[in-house]
């Protein structure tokens, strides 16, 4: 907020009795537990600080009046979750051990510091220890509280993205990022607005840029992503008009006085769904961040489970649906949720926490006399019969190798067994009222593209082929229900692509097209298919409808450079490349396409330069370095082609099982 904008403090004599009156108002400090079953509270309409107009003012000022759990609060996870890299915030060594490679693909990294900043280094070396191509990002924010591990954020041109690396806490080394070493995204992986919604305070994208942000950037998990926007709240208590009260404040939300599954939702707004076990949609047409505590979270998101999930692995985020699974939660009459154990306020891992803290969560059901278990084994617990130690089980999360985490599926048997073979490639609804709030063609269009997204994503042939082949059905399903929308359509056209039936998949696209000729991913799908295909004269068409619209659209100015380059026309197709490079700068295959028209121009130093650049940016793609073979060896450096010859081999014996996933990515 401008700082012209602030509400002025109160004189000095004022905060003692402001303070007084928060205290009264908000329900005291943070709760221990919640107050009641579903719908037990007063209706979540009569908070007013739920209207979408009201604006949130930041933690800061919140701070001004809640000093002590201000205080508190930026010691846990969640206030510790985003912030700068900087030598005041650095726990990595830079120094000693700082180089990874990634399995099998001859790829590394390596971890610098220069005057007190930081950056991470992707590089392919030759036989001799030269850099046959590299690619070097700052590393400008941490992801994480680094309980566990740190994940960083890179910007190139106002953009972000995550970083192939991670700094394991407990081991105190360097590793690849979770999943990157199933695949890895190099620095192409875009930090969008769902990955900021978990992660960070309230930071909504740019209108039509999912990876580009308003500055600043928030630095951790706030208080109004819990309590809603705080404006009305500051304006109220902050009046030197207004008169402390005991009673409930509509200006604000304390989820201690919502009905449960309202309480319950404020924090499966982040820990509900995520792999392996489940996914979470924004809901078609719905902003995510329209989303306010005391709103069902199906307002917004739609969180689908497996409905035959591996139960051998642990997700990392899945909290909220692991704990619905629990008897306990079923049977436990409202009084089990995640205030049980858990005040937001303060952090678990804080030192003055009794040692039996979670036993004594436990006991306000169980009767200590009512536990089964063996004697000795209760014993030689730590602390002696903790009921977590037996109930819950802490392990790896599925693609997180950095840490532990607590399965919060409280059953009698925690033991890990391998679940065998899958049973079906279904996804259902984790949250009651789903169906009836979607309705049959919506809810199968959202099992569509959660199915989707997880064949894209799949390392196994056989998990990536059930998947998309289901989202296939379901995307029948929804327009057996009516849907007819150029976004099923091309949902269609992708996943028909990712199965390797390129006719069926362009004549998707064009249904897509026909619906809405401005679809702008199906015009860049269906251009790009059509020139791989060998039709670059009618992918030329469809890119330049697609620049009619947004003239420097660098999708669309690299597809039509490709085209360009296709039809024998290198003059043309370069300064195409060129705008497209001007405005992305990071995608690997227009700098080889700008290699290849300038060696078709004669020029083939800067085709070299361009090429190595490219390589860089992509060094795990078998044209790129065949390419930049070719070039090497045109230009008298034989032992370095060799060498770069090599390299796109072992990538094409180390990669060919994943396979492409994605359609159109390089027209």
């Amino acid at each position: 907020m401008p700082e012209a904008q602030r509400p002025r403090p109160p004189r000095r004599g004022a905060w003692p009795l402001l303070l007084a009156g928060l205290a009264a108002a908000c329900g005291g400090a943070a709760p221990d537990q919640g107050e009641g079953a579903a719908g037990s509270a007063p209706p979540a309409a009569a908070h007013r600080n739920l209207d979408p107009a009201v604006p949130y003012v930041g933690a800061r000022t919140c701070a001004g009046c809640h000093a002590e759990i201000a205080a508190s609060y930026r010691e846990t996870g969640m206030a510790r979750s985003w912030s700068p890299l900087s030598p005041d915030t650095v726990l990595e060594d830079f120094t000693h051990y700082n180089e990874i490679e990634a399995p099998g693909t001859g790829v590394r990294y390596r971890m610098l510091e220069r005057g007190g900043r930081y950056f991470a280094r992707q590089m392919v070396l030759d036989g001799a220890g030269r850099e046959l191509a590299a690619d070097e990002r700052e590393m400008l924010q941490v992801i994480g509280s680094g309980r566990q591990s740190r994940l960083y954020a890179t910007q190139v041109q106002g953009r972000w993205y995550q970083m192939p690396v991670a700094w394991s806490t407990g081991r105190g080394g360097w590793d690849l990022a979770p999943g990157y070493d199933q695949r890895n995204l190099l620095f192409t992986r875009e930090i969008t607005g769902e990955c900021t919604f978990c992660h960070n305070a309230l930071a909504p994208p740019m209108p039509g840029v999912p990876n580009r942000f308003d500055a600043p950037f928030p630095t951790g998990i706030d208080c109004e992503r819990c309590h809603g926007p705080g404006r009305l709240h500051v304006e109220k208590w902050l009046s030197p008009e207004m008169v402390p009260t005991a009673g409930r404040d509509d200006t604000i939300v304390n989820p201690r006085r919502l009905p449960r599954d309202l309480r319950l939702d404020v924090c499966a707004q982040c820990h509900l769904g995520g792999d392996p076990a489940a996914e979470r949609l924004e809901r078609e047409g719905r902003d995510l961040y329209a989303f306010r505590p005391g709103l069902p979270l199906l307002e917004v998101v739609v969180p689908l489970g497996d409905a035959s999930p591996r139960l051998d692995r642990l997700g990392a985020a899945g909290q909220v649906d692991r704990l619905r699974e629990s008897r306990c939660f079923q049977e436990s009459g409202g009084r089990l949720e995640c205030l049980t154990c858990h005040n937001p306020h303060v952090s678990i891992h804080r030192a003055d926490r009794p040692a039996d803290h979670f036993r004594r969560a436990c006991l306000t059901c169980h009767q200590e006399a009512g536990c089964s278990g063996p004697e000795g084994a209760r014993r030689a617990t730590s602390p002696p019969d903790d009921c977590v130690a037996c109930h819950m089980r802490r392990g790896e999360a599925a693609g997180h190798a950095h840490g532990t985490f607590t399965d919060h599926w409280i059953r009698r048997d925690i033991e890990a067994r391998p679940a065998g073979e899958r049973a079906s490639f279904r996804l259902e609804p984790l949250l009651p009222g789903t169906g009836e709030a979607l309705g049959p063609a919506r809810l199968a269009h959202a099992i569509a593209r959660a199915g989707l997204r997880r064949g894209l994503k799949a390392v196994e042939p056989g998990e990536r082929d059930g998947w998309l082949q289901a989202a296939g059905a379901a995307l029948d399903g929804a327009r057996a229900g009516g849907l007819d929308s150029a976004d099923l359509w091309f949902l269609q056209g992708t996943s028909l692509a990712a199965m390797g039936r390129p006719e069926k998949a362009m004549a998707a696209l064009r249904e897509a097209m026909q619906r809405d000729p401005a679809h702008r991913e199906s015009g860049l799908a269906l251009g790009a298919a059509l020139r791989e295909a060998g039709q670059p004269g009618e992918a030329a068409e469809i890119f330049r409808a697609l620049l009619q619209r947004h003239p420097e659209d660098a999708g669309a100015l690299a597809g039509l450079g490709g085209c360009a380059l296709a039809l024998g026309r290198p003059e043309e197709a370069l300064g195409l490349l060129d705008r497209a490079v001007a405005g992305n700068p990071a995608t690997a295959w227009v700098h080889a396409s700008r290699a290849a028209a300038l060696a078709g121009m004669g020029r083939p130093e800067e085709a070299l330069e361009a090429a190595r650049r490219a390589a860089g940016l992509d060094p795990q793609s078998p044209p790129i370095w065949e390419l930049l073979a070719d070039l090497l060896a045109r230009s008298g450096r034989p032992e370095e082609a060799a060498a770069a010859r090599a390299h796109a081999q072992r990538l094409a014996t180390a990669l060919a099982p994943a396979g492409s996933a994605r359609m159109g990515a390089a027209p």
